[in-house]
């Protein structure tokens, strides 16, 4: 019984190099109506609760951008089901969004700039945007 060690094979054929993994693209202007028109006006409450931290210049986390549209996609598609989808996406999508964003080991745990509730005001739009639309890169 032989064993064939392939790292003597001349004839193993050596594996194509992988690209490393793109940036995904994202629709910046998108993303931010989709915050501010359907996520802030039906989930902005108080949040008087220390285990609770939110920042009013959310855009400048990334971890805030990847998680909002992640979100958003899996909102387009699951609240156009007409049966459960729109539980589902609460349950699998928005729940644990908010859960990583908020919670005192969250992305906004270290942030100077938290506010005592879900939204974020007029004085408070990301710089360099009309309306809190389009990022100023």
């Amino acid at each position: 019984m032989t064993t064939t060690d392939a790292s003597w094979d001349d004839t193993a054929a050596e594996a194509p190099a992988e690209d490393p993994p793109s940036v995904p693209e994202w629709d910046a202007p998108a993303i931010v109506d989709w915050v501010e028109t359907v996520l802030f006006p039906v989930y902005v409450r108080p949040l008087k609760q220390q285990q609770f931290r939110w920042c009013e210049t959310w855009w400048k986390h990334p971890e805030a951008w990847a998680r909002f549209e992640a979100c958003r996609r899996a909102w387009a598609t699951l609240s156009a089901d007409p049966g459960i989808g729109f539980s589902v996406w609460h349950r699998d999508h928005l729940d644990p969004m908010l859960t990583a964003l908020l919670s005192d080991t969250g992305t906004f745990t270290n942030c100077t700039h938290s506010a005592s509730s879900l939204t974020t005001t007029p004085n408070t739009r990301r710089p360099g945007t009309t309306h809190g639309r389009g990022p100023n890169w």
